[in-house]
């Protein structure tokens, strides 16, 4: 609002310079002339500027219709009679009857001023008056004549402000009206017609006079009744605020006192907690040394049943001791015996050998007369031969016999022949067909089937011979019935003697048990410990759990850096090269640390610190390692299987087995390094699209006996040897890489357990 004030206050302060402004130089074009009266006449005023600071638009331009009219009254000086007479003309005032002396004349233009583009939007431009002032009748030439434009006769600006644009502080209006005072009467008039057109103004609402005092406390006071207002808000507020506040501290005040009961309450339950802490120090101190006690009586009675039972078991190992010496003893006499049978049997068959060459010789003499001058009275009918020669054990030779006496006359032999055809045999009806030959024929039977068991002195009879060969049958069936007895009675005295250990060791079992039994009363707080063991038992994680946290422990991966994340597994040819590049790098290691004389790494801890060096920080690391072993685990098993992957696991340790140690990798990086170049490993293992590379056979298995030999356990194993060979022939002279590798873990994983065991 200050600023709209002192806005038209510069616009009537810029009036007032430009009335000053017309004594020193007319406008332009204007309607002034000088007077003839006298040389010395002032300049006549001419306003200049005043309507372009005022009415100035955008776009303005002046269009006229016609050519400006010029003043209707003489351009020659004419007298001031011939003026004031003039009162018919139309563009002429009336003069002003009360003021003497002064007339004013007005010129009219038909200038038009057009706002912007819109024709039909015209005002008048200006207005041109003239004046005399001081006018004598008697002194014709002693008046003054003035000319000036009136610029208020147009229309005021419409500018686009609020309304207290137009208002004015009345102060600043006093002052400007003080100071107001022309300097000439030249500055008289205009002066007195600037003043007119303010006042007409004011009169007229264009313009209003306000106070910047009284507006400025009004302003204060509306804020006031604001700030009022919002005083009172804010009492209401914090009223409640106090309501609330007030309710809030006896909150608190109720809170503080149980506050300070629940710190005495607690004061006291410290101070007996203190108390009962250093009870139950004692306690623990006494129950240790109970249980100190216990122990070492339960540990006593341990020894003292350990010690009964180590004599109960050396007095039973003497005794079985005894009973072996005297089973060795019999075994000792069983085989004297048996030799002294042997012995028998070769002086018996020495004389069956006799027996067979005196049958021979007294078969080349005359059998028939043997008989005829020696018979036979107790001779046994041919059925009697028959049945002895059927009960006897060389009936088969009979038949053999009579088999070869068939084919040396040329008879046929049935396909269907057997022992009971023998034992069919008629040897009467034989006897009565061939007299003489058939006779012949038996004594040459017999002696074939008796040369190696009788020995027959010359001249023995017949008889005598059947006698002997009788009693020799006797003695010999005897003793084998004898040595069948013998034979049954050792293999029931070894039932025996097992019988007995099985009895021996149910005794042992049961001896234990007792002495478990007498010291589990003797030490309750041992059963107790039993018992939470057992529970223990029951709580310990399962083998696939018990692997998992091995491996998570042989590679120290935190399970809580994954909570929240998803691991996903490594993909095929990421686990292959990943493989490639741990291989090659362990055998460069292995080579400095050796030069270097250091420990070797083993192959979990060279995996972690592998995977670090390479992803730069350790997180990123484990959750690539993390990858890897969930990427082992899935193509080393089940349908997408692969013996490359599961060799590698194994190797690592990423794949559980219950015999794995690290000297497994230090054996198989061992041959590759005696195979390969150290820099080709990896070219020669990550090929992913080449997934079985053959090698030289003699070059492998020369470097898995190096390798063995320096770190391996035991000797060669014969078996490897041979599955590389079969292996070998299996594919054609070649050996894969990846299946050699297998098989070297194979074997060396069951040499340990072979070990372990």
């Amino acid at each position: 609002q200050d600023h709209r004030v002192s806005k038209e206050a510069n616009m009537v302060l810029e009036g007032i310079e430009t009335v000053e402004r017309m004594r020193s130089r007319p406008r332009p074009f204007s309607a002034c002339r000088p007077s003839t009266s006298s040389s010395s006449r002032p300049h006549s005023a001419c306003t200049k500027s005043y309507f372009n600071k005022i009415t100035k638009v955008p776009d303005m331009h002046f269009e006229r219709f016609t050519d400006d009219a010029v003043s209707q009254a003489s351009t020659r000086r004419k007298s001031p009679c011939d003026h004031a007479g003039a009162a018919h003309d139309v563009n002429s005032l009336p003069e002003d009857k009360q003021s003497q002396g002064v007339f004013v004349r007005k010129y009219l233009t038909k200038g038009m001023l057009v706002i912007g583009n819109d024709i039909s939007r015209r005002s008048r431009l200006v207005s041109h008056f003239s004046v005399a002032m001081n006018q004598r009748p008697d002194e014709a030439g002693s008046y003054m004549r003035m000319y000036y434009s009136d610029y208020f006769e147009t229309e005021p600006a419409k500018l686009e402000l609020e309304e207290e644009n137009g208002a004015c502080d009345i102060e600043i209006i006093s002052e400007w009206l003080l100071a107001a005072i022309p300097k000439t009467r030249v500055d008289a008039y205009p002066m007195y017609m600037l003043l007119k057109e303010v006042f007409r103004r004011f009169l007229k609402k264009e313009s209003r006079i306000i106070s910047k005092q009284i507006d400025e406390l009004q302003k204060q006071l509306e804020l006031t009744k604001i700030s009022l207002s919002r005083k009172e808000e804010e009492g209401e507020v914090l009223r409640e605020q106090l309501v609330k506040s007030e309710s809030e501290v006896e909150r608190l005040t109720m809170i503080s006192n149980e506050y300070q009961n629940l710190k005495a309450s607690f004061e006291q339950s410290e101070s007996l907690r203190k108390l009962r802490e250093s009870e139950l120090k004692e306690l623990q101190e006494k129950m240790i040394k109970e249980q100190q006690i216990l122990i070492q009586r339960a540990e006593d009675k341990q020894r003292e049943l350990n010690a009964s039972h180590v004599a109960e078991l050396k007095a039973q190992a003497h005794r079985y001791d005894q009973q072996m010496h005297d089973l060795l003893a019999n075994a000792q006499s069983s085989n004297k015996r048996l030799l002294e049978v042997e012995l028998q049997n070769k002086d018996l068959s020495r004389e069956l050998e006799s027996l067979r060459q005196q049958l021979n010789h007294a078969l080349s003499s005359s059998p028939s007369t043997v008989v005829e001058n020696d018979p036979v009275p107790s001779l046994p009918n041919p059925d009697g031969i028959k049945a002895f020669l059927t009960d006897a054990e060389i009936v088969d030779e009979v038949y053999m016999v009579f088999t070869d006496l068939s084919r040396t006359k040329q008879q046929s032999v049935k396909p269907g022949r057997t022992l009971n055809h023998v034992k069919e045999l008629d040897w009467q009806v034989n006897a009565e067909q061939g007299s003489d030959k058939i006779e012949s024929d038996l004594w040459s039977c017999l002696g074939h089937m008796l040369g190696n068991h009788m020995k027959i002195a010359p001249g023995t009879s017949f008889a005598h011979f059947l006698q002997e060969l009788v009693f020799l049958l006797e003695n010999h069936v005897a003793k084998v019935k004898d040595m069948e007895t013998k034979v049954a009675e050792y293999e029931a005295r070894a039932s025996e003697l097992r019988e007995e250990i099985s009895r021996l060791k149910a005794r042992e079992e049961e001896l234990l048990q007792n002495a478990r039994v007498e010291v589990e009363p003797a030490a309750p707080k041992l059963a107790r410990a039993g018992s939470i063991k057992d529970e223990m038992l029951k709580k310990q994680p399962s083998l696939q759990e018990t692997a998992t946290n091995v491996r998570r422990a042989s590679y120290r991966i935190d399970n809580k850096i994954f909570k929240g994340k998803k691991i996903s597994p490594a993909r095929f040819d990421q686990v292959i090269q990943l493989a490639a590049a741990i291989y090659e790098g362990k055998a460069l290691a292995d080579a400095v640390d050796d030069r270097e004389n250091n420990q070797r790494q083993s192959m979990p801890e060279y995996i972690r610190e592998f995977l670090i060096n390479k992803f730069g920080l350790r997180s990123i690391a484990l959750a690539n390692l993390q990858s890897l072993i969930l990427g082992v685990e899935k193509f080393a098993e089940g349908e997408a299987a692969n013996l490359r992957v599961r060799t590698f696991g194994l190797v690592s340790g990423i794949l559980f087995h219950p015999f794995w140690h690290e000297d497994l990798s230090d054996f198989i990086v061992g041959a590759l390094s005696f195979l390969l170049n150290l820099n080709s490993i990896k070219e020669s293992l990550d090929n992913v699209r080449n997934q079985n590379p053959c090698i030289d056979p003699t070059s492998a298995i020369q470097a898995t006996i190096k390798s063995w030999l320096k770190y391996g356990f035991g000797q060669f194993p014969e078996k490897l040897e041979v599955e590389l060979q079969e292996c070998v022939k299996k594919n054609d002279g070649d050996l894969p890489m990846h299946e050699w590798m297998a098989k070297m873990t194979e074997v060396w994983l069951a040499k340990s357990e072979e070990h372990d065991k």
